[in-house]
């Protein structure tokens, strides 16, 4: 978003249009969690009047008695590299202050439009850059939480906020696909390694049984447990766009309703789950028939290989088999396979990887014939065919016919994703689903997603 209005009003923009982690640097060093760069100067007062004129538009369009203002994963070196930020710090002024500044500004111009403001949990929590608990007043402010599961919605219950549950450990959509920044040196590993996220900073996959196992108010008293509101499921866009959005959603998105619309326990204190399978399946069904993408909830040779740890596309999409006394779980564990014996979800990176010739010498070698991935029927039917397939088929067809090295022995991600992207791309332009490699401005915009920066920007 910052990047558009660095485009308009390049003053009030820092850090804009610049590589998102410099080459050399740690972690820590980065100017933005992902790529793209750009956070609001809070020491430019133009910066307040667009930001006034944005949050009164919203309010004009929707009615809602909600606004809510963001505040989350504000990265320090980004406005570091401001010289009048530089020089604010530089006589003892703070980051945290800066956000201070800002929250100063906004929240009473929103709560002037009778509007309860929510920001997300780190304007209190960030280790880093936070305001004091004491300028967020809790009669005009609800926080929404998605770090540490449990525990930090403890934290801001306890402080007394309300709370709206959004925890990545449970609640996150996008989870377990695999990264989608180019040229990430983690992917070089060899095989039976790096089997646990592809590149999925917030992997595994979330099965529809990890959201109906996680309860929202674990560990709360009765007085702190009713300050949490309610739960929101996530599904962010750097992976998921019209083409995969409904078999992304659903059914786990219902499987989170009726936790917290019905609880998922009976009588005996119970998980609910061959009651709450029949449930799902029964209305997964009705929804198919309405047109409406669902995932199903039941649903000395010659070698070809197989792998299921590589090349199985339906593992990681939970089990399907109903009343698993295994999803009985308090939250914080059995978070790895949710019910799929073959766990986690096979990115493409997990796919483009695999080496099938690994550890064998020429001989043996020769005679692996190839490779097949497979895509079995038990959760799988026409509805979601196209975005289990594609483009994870794609990267197991390069590895196979173009090899997944260069020159140097290193495996080739940073072309892999370019030119997956592009495929994907031309592959929805002729009405086929495949998933998302990356968001559609880092096709537009080639090399600057990277992790790696590969050349100088202008």
């Amino acid at each position: 978003h910052t990047g558009s209005w660095a485009e308009a009003y390049p003053d009030i923009i820092t850090c804009a249009n610049m590589f998102w982690w410099p080459a050399g640097t740690d972690w820590p060093d980065r100017l933005a969690a992902e790529p793209g760069t750009g956070q609001l100067n809070p020491l430019n007062s133009n910066t307040y009047k667009v930001a006034k004129n944005a949050i009164r538009d919203v309010i004009n369009m929707f009615p809602d008695a909600f606004f809510h203002a963001g505040a989350d994963e504000v990265t320090p070196n980004c406005w570091k590299s401001d010289p009048d930020i530089q020089a604010f710090l530089a006589k003892n002024g703070t980051l945290s202050q800066l956000l201070e500044m800002f929250v100063n500004s906004t929240l009473p111009y929103i709560i002037s439009h009778n509007r309860t403001v929510i920001y997300w949990e780190d304007v209190l929590l960030d280790a880093n850059i936070n305001v004091a608990a004491s300028l967020l007043p809790k009669e005009y402010v609800i926080l929404q939480t998605w770090n540490n599961g449990p525990s930090n919605t403890k934290k801001l219950v306890e402080a007394g906020y309300r709370v709206i549950v959004s925890s990545a450990d449970y609640y996150y959509l996008d989870c377990g696909h695999g990264g989608w920044v180019g040229n990430d040196s983690l992917y070089n590993q060899p095989p039976g390694t790096d089997l646990g996220n592809g590149g999925s900073w917030c992997a595994p996959f979330k099965t529809w049984q990890t959201i109906y196992n996680y309860d929202i108010t674990y560990g709360l008293n009765t007085d702190n447990a009713k300050l949490v509101l309610g739960g929101e499921v996530a599904l962010w866009s750097e992976q998921a766009d019209p083409t995969v959005m409904d078999p992304r959603i659903w059914p786990r998105a219902s499987a989170m309703a009726e936790t917290l619309w019905s609880g998922n326990r009976d009588s005996t204190g119970m998980k609910r789950y061959a009651e709450a399978t029949d449930r799902l399946n029964e209305w997964r069904n009705r929804m198919v028939t309405r047109g409406i993408g669902k995932k199903l909830v039941e649903a000395g040779y010659r070698v070809i290989v197989s792998s299921a740890e590589f090349y199985y596309l339906d593992c990681g999409h939970r089990g399907w088999a109903g009343n698993d006394s295994q999803y009985n779980q308090p939250p914080g564990t059995n978070l790895g396979n949710g019910g799929s014996w073959c766990a986690p979800f096979k990115t493409w990176q997990t796919i483009y990887n695999y080496d099938i010739t690994y550890g064998l010498h020429i001989e043996e070698a020769k005679l692996v014939l190839g490779g097949e991935v497979v895509l079995w029927s038990e959760q799988a039917d026409p509805a979601v065919m196209d975005p289990r397939i594609w483009p994870r088929v794609s990267a197991m067809a390069e590895t196979l016919w173009s090899g997944n090295r260069d020159s140097a022995g290193m495996k080739r991600y940073a072309e892999a994703t370019d030119r997956l992207n592009e495929w994907r791309n031309r592959m929805v332009t002729r009405g086929i689903g495949a998933e998302p490699i990356q968001p559609l401005w880092c096709f537009r915009n080639p090399g600057i997603c990277n992790t790696i920066q590969p050349f100088k920007l202008s």
